[in-house]
């Protein structure tokens, strides 16, 4: 059987040797690889990049093209030149399935229709759920704050934290269009089944967990061996990741702890004079200046990008994990945070209380109530013995699944939908 993936970026080993890029920290990534170990399926990956003619590689037995058009989020492509393209791939690769990883670009919807016309069946991976980070984009911020936090690099790529909205929008116009063409979904909540049955009431639903990188699942949790009164959360570079609300907590931890350190993933937001402050997003500019005005300085560290097995490192030494989104569908970070056994915290957003179960096997809060969010992380602090509780109970329930059990899943629906 071979099936044929659309992706949003270049992944595997085309995004190493091409691009320069790790493979392994996306659960794309760690899909491929746990998929092609079972020897039943083979791959042909496809996406859009600044080229003029179609790339082909091939890589340990996948062939790879990067299709003219620019990157995903920037696709602008003449329809009929775009499925024409397509056509020529699929012709060419005879996949028995198609499977598109998101819905928020449009590079995907000419292969879909080509696909349509020849009679590949298709599915699409729900990442990100369009329509319903649409509602929470602005990360639930005040008009008046996001106006004052204009940027000029913000106004030049149309994308002002103002009207960040309805730029949104305009994803959840190509998500719509997608699931329509599509017919097929693969989730693994009921939260993301509703949203999208919303748009396409008669969508095919296969129910399938997500991959966790086996890195995760190697590393184990222990009171002992922490830094005191340390967090690690999510990355958060835009204002719906919600770091803003969790700064607001941190003040008030701080209170009673002062050494308190949140190590964020991902490179550092904080910008300095005018001419760097116009050319990064505004949200950069406000997240710097609620750091400062809330003296928080020391108490706040960038990592920088961390490969999986350095996540897994950090997330080990960590006292407490905090997801702070306004929105999420599943939340690859706290499932690896979980799996490690890292006790974790959470708003209660999209999809996440169907695993994290308040008091069980971590803590949720609603969004923006930072006090609630306060109260959590200091009671774990405190409370090593609910500490370990609620870490064993994390473990345990994200091993309800195997990665062996994920991967029979998805080569069963492979199989279901290729007949």
């Amino acid at each position: 059987m071979k099936v044929f993936w659309i992706t949003n970026i270049p992944i595997g080993k085309i995004a190493v040797e091409m691009f320069n890029k790790p493979m392994g920290g996306l659960w794309m990534d760690a899909m491929l690889v746990q998929l092609q170990r079972t020897g039943q399926v083979e791959f042909a990956i496809a996406t859009t990049t600044p080229t003029k003619e179609t790339i082909h590689r091939e890589y340990d037995g996948i062939s790879y093209y990067l299709l003219p058009g620019g990157h995903a989020v920037y696709y602008n492509r003449p329809e009929s030149e775009a499925m024409n393209e397509w056509r020529e791939l699929f012709e060419k690769e005879s996949p028995n399935v198609l499977q598109i990883w998101g819905t928020e670009y449009s590079h995907a919807v000419p292969a879909l229709k080509v696909a349509k016309e020849l009679g590949i069946p298709s599915v699409v991976y729900i990442q990100g759920v369009m329509g319903a980070i649409e509602k929470y984009a602005d990360g639930i911020v005040n008009t008046t704050t996001r106006l004052r936090y204009v940027t000029l690099r913000d106004i030049y790529r149309n994308q002002l934290w103002l009207t960040q909205k309805g730029w949104f929008k305009q994803r959840a116009r190509v998500e719509k269009r997608i699931l329509q063409l599509s017919g097929n979904i693969v989730v693994e909540n009921n939260w993301a089944e509703w949203m999208c049955k919303a748009i396409n009431p008669n969508l095919g639903v296969f129910k399938i967990p997500l991959n966790i990188n086996e890195t995760f699942f190697s590393k184990s949790w222990n009171s002992e061996a922490v830094e005191p009164y340390s967090i690690v959360c999510n990355a958060s570079g835009t204002a719906y990741k919600g770091l803003h609300v969790l700064l607001d907590a941190l003040v008030l931890v701080k209170g009673h702890y002062p050494n308190v350190k949140l190590y964020v993933p991902g490179g550092s937001v904080i910008v300095k004079g005018v001419k760097q402050r116009q050319s990064k997003p505004g949200y950069w500019s406000f997240v710097t200046d609620k750091i400062i005005k809330l003296g928080l300085s020391e108490n706040v560290v960038f990592t920088g990008y961390l490969r999986p097995e350095q996540l897994a490192d950090r997330l080990t030494k960590a006292n407490v994990f905090v997801l702070c989104s306004s929105v999420e569908n599943h939340s690859s970070s706290l499932k690896e945070a979980m799996a490690i056994g890292t006790p974790s915290i959470a708003s209660q957003v999209g999809g996440v209380c169907e695993y994290l179960e308040n008091g069980v096997n971590g803590y949720s809060y609603r969004y923006g109530e930072y006090e609630c969010l306060a109260g959590y992380i200091q009671m774990l602090f405190e409370d090593k013995e609910k500490c370990q509780r609620i870490s064993m109970a994390a473990r345990e329930k994200l091993r309800e699944y195997s990665n062996d059990d994920i991967n029979s899943l998805i080569l069963s629906m492979y199989q279901t939908l290729g007949r």
